[in-house]
């Protein structure tokens, strides 16, 4: 600047979430990080026992019975997700509004020149936390698609002179690689016309596999868990970082919800087992540019 019953739980919950979320409007993939809040989650200790989990997805609902197996890291690692870039500027007093005009035209660079390897997830202006910045969240298929866009930025004349232009209007810039938690791909293109909650915790070194354990069994006690568009973790820049961002239509639904969470013990609990891993906790609330994938 991170599931959930048996087998069955794991197979009909992830068909209910690529359902609702290819019903969703300008959606055009499925999305895993919607859930039901229906009467599925109310399994019982008896059934949780009776059938233990065994496939791929189960175990990364569940994690496995040793978490510290080494077979169940790979897992987690193993999948071949998007990575994703995080670029913060922040814009000198009084050129916002001449930043936020300069970046359409970047963005439609990237798109015409090189859409086969960089893609927006989103843009947003921060209403809450450090003002008068600017997050971006790009996608990646891989590595070498990020050094082919870094070569591009030297050498590409129309983007290097957009990119200096939009530059000149800031007095400080940082970026970070983040990949995918291997459960939750970032959702495609949404429009909420609300605002995100962008929040980062600085975990302690080695503890991430045990965070995501106890953030990830914690997520089904969350009923705001719709509303989750993306969960990565830092891999170059910045580590021992984890990031999540949520979609809500006002910050008046957010305290709904996060109010709603702490009623349940699973989601306080989970709380209270992550906490003493997590060094540094940041909170931002971002407004969603109108030429924003995630808007």
């Amino acid at each position: 600047m991170l599931r959930f019953a048996h087998k069955d739980f794991a197979a009909s919950t992830l068909k209910h979430v690529m359902a609702s979320r290819s019903s969703s409007t300008l959606l055009s993939f499925s999305h895993l990080n919607q859930f039901s809040t229906s009467s599925t989650l109310n399994y019982t200790e008896k059934n949780q026992k009776a059938q233990q989990p065994k496939s791929f997805l189960s175990k990364l609902f569940f994690g496995g019975k040793n978490s510290k197996d080494e077979k169940f890291k790979k897992l987690i690692y193993s999948r071949n997700v998007c990575l994703h870039e995080l670029i913060v500027h922040k814009v000198k007093p009084g050129y916002l509004d001449e930043y936020v005009k300069q970046i359409p035209e970047i963005y439609s660079i990237y798109e015409k020149k090189y859409g086969a390897i960089v893609k927006p997830t989103g843009c947003f202006t921060t209403l809450i936390g450090s003002l008068d910045s600017v997050v971006h969240i790009l996608e990646y298929p891989d590595y070498p698609s990020i050094e082919k866009l870094i070569e591009a930025k030297q050498t590409d004349p129309d983007l290097t002179t957009k990119l200096n232009t939009l530059l000149k209007l800031t007095y400080f810039t940082e970026n970070q690689l983040m990949q995918e938690m291997s459960f939750c791909p970032t959702s495609p293109p949404t429009v909420t016309n609300g605002v995100y909650e962008f929040r980062s915790y600085t975990l302690k070194p080695g503890s991430y596999i045990q965070w995501l354990e106890k953030w990830q069994a914690g997520l089904q006690f969350r009923s705001n868990l719709p509303r989750l568009k993306g969960a990565w973790y830092s891999k170059n820049g910045t580590l021992n970082q984890v990031h999540h961002i949520w979609a809500y239509e006002s910050m008046a639904e957010r305290r709904k919800f996060r109010r709603a969470d702490w009623d349940s013990k699973g989601w306080s609990d989970s709380v209270r087992f992550t906490m003493p891993l997590i060094d540094v906790m940041h909170s931002c609330i971002l407004k969603p540019l109108p030429f924003s994938p995630l808007r």
